[in-house]
């Protein structure tokens, strides 16, 4: 019985996508915890993020632009930016695993494809060594016709013979 092979890269990268979970979550506390990641980088971009969103939403609403958007408070700063850290984190996870399976597949596809070239060209190879061979077989076929007929005492086969050639060269 044959078995398929272990896909273990497709589980390697499922793997990698489950164990950064983890790790998103562990990001987000740490930011959380730190006060310089809290100050200068969840801040900014939780504030960052509540700018964007509010004026979207008012757009979208059709009120025009918002003259002035009030920050967040710290704690609700911090808790959004250290989720945007995460997702941008299993985001990027993400796409680097698509990114690499594209590779993986087009390496593959690459691989099989340069292998029929390589096989078409064996055939042609082989197609052609056929040929060259066919006509050497027929040139020593129509030298031994020719000693054959040569021979005074196959006169009359030798006629039936010429005969047949003629029609089948008529015929081509």
């Amino acid at each position: 019985m044959v078995v398929g092979a272990f896909p273990v890269v497709k589980l390697g990268t499922l793997a990698f996508k489950q164990i950064s979970k983890p790790i998103a979550k562990q990001i987000a506390a740490a930011a959380k915890n730190s006060p310089f990641l809290r100050q200068h980088i969840c801040m900014r971009i939780a504030n960052f993020h509540h700018f964007l969103d509010v004026n979207l939403r008012m757009r979208s609403l059709g009120l025009g632009k918002a003259k002035s958007v009030e920050p967040l408070k710290e704690e609700a700063a911090v808790e959004l930016g250290a989720n945007i850290i995460s997702e941008v984190f299993l985001f990027s996870v993400g796409a680097g695993t698509i990114a690499y399976e594209y590779y993986r597949q087009a390496k593959k596809s690459n691989t099989r494809e340069e292998n029929q070239l390589q096989d078409i060209d064996e055939l042609q190879l082989r197609v052609e060594q056929m040929g060259l061979q066919l006509e050497q077989q027929s040139a020593e076929l129509r030298e031994l016709q020719r000693l054959v007929l040569a021979e005074p005492w196959r006169k009359e086969h030798a006629k039936q013979i010429q005969k047949d050639e003629k029609q089948k060269d008529a015929k081509k």
